[in-house]
């Protein structure tokens, strides 16, 4: 962490940060929405917070598994457990590529913490892990 971060004395936004590959953080001079990726459950994560005028959000979107477009009975599984997980809460839909994806913009009250954000993010991941395992083994995809 820089030492300009340590003796920094006023509150800071989440979106004010900037962490570079090497992971270190600096404050912006220039305050815009933070953008973030991580890996969890074998997919790659690309995250926007916002925060304007008392309000805060969080856009959250990964690629879960292709539609096999050579096995009918294998898309309409997909397919089937795609829509149960729909109804369940979880935020999947199917691109035009053929992929499922997960993506969800969620409102957040103010002022959101970091530890906030690592809930809401780990919340999700565990309640997408399940579904994620069926879809990875109809796929043909399963991570082991």
């Amino acid at each position: 962490m820089s030492d300009a971060i340590r003796r920094h004395m006023e509150a800071v936004s989440l979106k004010a940060l900037a962490v570079d590959d090497s992971g270190s953080v600096q404050v912006l001079r220039t305050i815009g929405p933070l953008t973030f990726s991580f890996t969890s459950l074998d997919l790659p994560w690309a995250c926007r917070f916002h925060e304007a005028e008392g309000q805060a959000s969080l856009v959250v979107a990964a690629p879960l598994v292709p539609l096999p477009s050579d096995n009918p009975q294998r898309k309409l599984a997909l397919l089937q457990v795609i829509e149960a997980a729909c109804a369940a809460g979880l935020p999947i839909s199917l691109r035009s590529d053929g992929w499922a994806v997960y993506g969800e913009r969620f409102s957040l009250e103010t002022p959101v913490t970091p530890e906030k954000l690592i809930t809401i993010l780990g919340t999700h991941m565990l309640a997408l892990e399940p579904w994620l395992a069926l879809l990875r083994v109809i796929a043909g995809t399963k991570k082991g």
